[in-house]
Formats: structure tokens, sequence, C-alpha cells
């Protein structure tokens, strides 16, 4: 582990056990929806987020070879992020990260029924589910229902993540422009790709988008993973 990598890792771990902190307190306390201390309430309004884009149709299949649609996940909220399993470095700090949130969701009750979290695979190829069956083995991600780890056919998954999260995948380059992406050298053939996580509606609609390895934007994911939760689930909003 180079230097950088290790401060990612050491900054990782703090901002996690800050917010697995705060959400214990709350869920100890209150009845309301996780990190309800971090909400920025008004008034007794819960404050609005921008509506990005709606996830398109797809038909995966996760770690345990069982097909998950799109379709599956309305009526959830969902948190998705992206990594492949051969990646050095950042792609277990990413990981790390939603564990961390996996543990606070499950703290306050909200983890399978409420929420649950889905990381697509940006290595196909590479990636098959039983692959991705052991990757999640050493996070602890045992249930489906609770943390879905996500591959198909390259072709198709390329369209889903470039088209339908509108993510940058690069394989086997050195740098991408853009501050969410992480570089890995060509000569291991790894792959450039977002760092970024985002938070899906029960509509399932895109409404937070943020780098997961910055602390400051981490704790707003889960503020706005809040938010979403305290929306109704009519699913009356449209995409502006």
């Amino acid at each position: 582990m180079n230097s950088k990598t290790l401060l990612w890792f050491i900054s990782s771990l703090l901002v996690s056990l800050l917010v697995l902190m705060g959400v214990m307190g709350v869920s100890a306390t209150s009845a309301k929806p996780l990190l309800a201390a971090q909400a920025v309430v008004s008034q007794g309004k819960v404050p609005g987020l921008q509506y990005f884009w709606s996830v398109p149709a797809f038909t995966l299949q996760d770690q345990d070879r069982q097909t998950l649609r799109q379709q599956d996940l309305l009526g959830q909220v969902w948190v998705a992020s992206f990594i492949y399993t051969s990646c050095p470095d950042v792609c277990p700090l990413i990981t790390r990260q939603m564990s961390v949130l996996r543990d606070a969701l499950a703290a306050s009750n909200l983890l399978g029924d409420s929420v649950r979290l889905v990381s697509f695979s940006v290595d196909p190829k590479r990636d098959s589910p039983s692959v991705l069956h052991d990757y999640a083995q050493d996070f602890d991600a045992t249930d489906t229902q609770e943390w879905s780890f996500l591959t198909g056919k390259p072709a198709k998954m390329n369209v889903l993540l470039t088209e339908g999260f509108h993510l940058i995948v690069e394989p086997d380059v050195s740098s991408v422009s853009g501050h969410t992406s992480q570089h890995h050298s060509a000569s291991n053939a790894e792959i450039a790709h977002s760092n970024r996580a985002m938070v899906i509606d029960r509509c399932g609609q895109v409404r937070a988008i943020h780098p997961v390895l910055e602390p400051e934007r981490f704790r707003q994911l889960v503020k706005d993973l809040n938010t979403v939760l305290q929306e109704p689930s009519d699913c009356v909003a449209a995409v502006s």
C-alpha cells in the first residue's frame, strides 16, 4: 500500500467511525430515519433534493447468481457504488465505506426493507458472480436482499454504466480527466472508473451523487440518503 492509499485508508476509517457513532446515537434516542441528527431540517420541512435522471432498465446477476432487475428495486431507496474486484487500492476503500453505511442502516433497522446497497462491477469480463461472491464475503455481505454485487454481459454493462449512470469507465488507460475518477496504470490492465456513489429514490431516480472517499462528501451522501428516506413513497415526482 503506497502512502497516498494509506492516507485515504486512514481518512476513510476516521470518517466512517464518526458516521457510525452518529447513527448509533440517533437510533438509540429517536424514531426518525437514518442520521436524522445530521439532516438539515428547517421549520419542520424536509429540504428537497434535485432529480438527476431515472435509472434505466437492467437485468443483471448478483453474487449468488440470482437475477436482479431495475424494477425489482422500485419501492426501495438504494445506494449504488461502482467497483471491481481486482482493483488494488481504491475499490476496497469504496466498499469499506459502503460496509460502514450498511452497518449503520442495520443498526437503525432500515437495511433490507427500506434501503439496500447495490455495487456494480465495472469489470464484468473478470468479475463473474462467483468472483463477486468471494469479494462480497470479504465484507460480510452475505444477504443479497441487503447488499447486491452485480455483473452482466460486458457490452450491456458498459452501456448501463456510461449511458445509464453517466460514468467514466475506461479500461487500460493511465489517466482519465475529472476529479471523481480513480486512475490506474495500463500495464496491469486496470480500469479508470468513478469513485462516486449515488442515492436512488423509491421511484428509481438518481437524487444525489458524491465521491465517497472525500469525508465531507461522504457525510453529505448520508445526509441526502436521510432526506430521501423521509420523502413520500407514492412516486409522484418526475424528473425535471
